[in-house]
């Protein structure tokens, strides 16, 4: 794969346990646990030839957020930061989006680890739709993740009653890994697509075995077209499955049937747009 633009690294968590809780850590693979910083992500970066990369919150916490903050403001290749607020608290959210907005110009976006809530359908309760047309005002962006099954679907509404509000669905809403439960989620996919302001990054697919891969790719393109697809390393989560440069080129090489027009856009010309990045 060749392109002839910078990289943008969408989709790119760093962690510092001392900082926050990280209560997930403990479900995922000992390789994960331990602390990842911008002087390593710094390293990955540049072995892989991206030039900058987008943080994104990786536990609700505001010293999570904050972490990522200091980081931003040190550092030149920090393209953005997709932050956390309470989404089931709109005054509190609306108060902290301003902080942000006023003091952090790379806060781009906003995203809260709706998966990991035990309550069904947050989505699509009042208060969160409240929080939801707040970033819409703030002209900021929203980070859905691993959205799948539960949570995929209610994009769906939000997206309808918010229209201008540019949605991402992470991980692609984290397709499953079986072959024969591929059709639904194709199917919700499909109709997410058809609302101009929902785009889908291509990354956290590292679960994947390459003929899956290859099809939830096929299925990805089809529905959104390169111009709504951003790759997103998902960094640290990929060092269980080879680190950083294997799973990129792994994603990258899907890439190579495109001009390098679309590679580009799904390389970082969509974040920019999406992001509003001054990269």
């Amino acid at each position: 794969m060749s392109t002839t633009a910078p990289i943008i690294d969408a989709h790119m968590h760093l962690w510092k346990r001392s900082n926050s809780t990280y209560s997930w850590l403990g479900n995922v693979d000992e390789a994960l646990q331990r602390d990842f910083s911008s002087e390593l992500a710094e390293v990955e970066l540049r072995s892989a030839g991206v030039s900058s990369a987008i943080l994104v919150q990786a536990d609700d916490t505001h010293t999570d957020t904050a972490h990522m903050l200091s980081v931003a403001e040190t550092h030149s290749w920090v393209a953005g930061v997709v932050a956390w607020v309470p989404l089931e608290h709109p005054d509190e959210a609306e108060r902290k989006i301003g902080e942000l907005s006023q003091h952090h110009p790379k806060v781009r976006g906003i995203r809260q680890l709706i998966h990991d809530d035990p309550r069904p359908g947050l989505l699509n309760t009042p208060s969160v739709r409240e929080t939801l047309g707040i970033i819409a005002n703030h002209q900021l962006a929203f980070d859905v993740p691993d959205a799948w099954p539960r949570d995929l679907p209610s994009v769906k509404g939000v997206a309808d009653q918010y229209p201008s509000l540019p949605i991402v669905v992470d991980h692609l809403g984290k397709p499953p890994a079986q072959v024969d439960h591929l059709p639904a989620w194709a199917e919700v996919i499909s109709e997410l697509a058809q609302r101009p302001d929902i785009f889908a990054k291509l990354s956290g697919l590292h679960y994947l075995g390459d003929e899956q891969l290859s099809r939830v790719w096929e299925i990805a393109l089809e529905a959104f077209g390169p111009e709504r697809l951003l790759w997103g390393s998902d960094w640290p989560m990929s060092v269980p499955h080879g680190g950083y440069r294997v799973h990129a080129r792994r994603i990258w090489s899907l890439l190579d049937e495109l001009t390098d027009r679309e590679r580009r856009a799904i390389l970082g010309d969509t974040a920019r747009r999406v992001y509003k990045l001054e990269v």
